[in-house]
């Protein structure tokens, strides 16, 4: 039942380490994404004045 525990547990843990990966991934994906959509959204901005 011990070693159940144990494996269920570690398995937990690594599950964990790839959503945290994950998300770094997405995140920066989303920031990169961002900053492009602002850059655009002011240079049309400066360009109609």
């Amino acid at each position: 039942m011990l070693r159940f525990c144990l494996k269920y547990h570690i398995r937990t843990l690594e599950m964990a380490g790839e959503i945290s990966s994950l998300h770094d991934k997405f995140t920066g994906h989303m920031t990169v994404i961002w900053a492009c959509s602002l850059g655009c959204t002011g240079n049309q901005i400066f360009s109609v004045r």
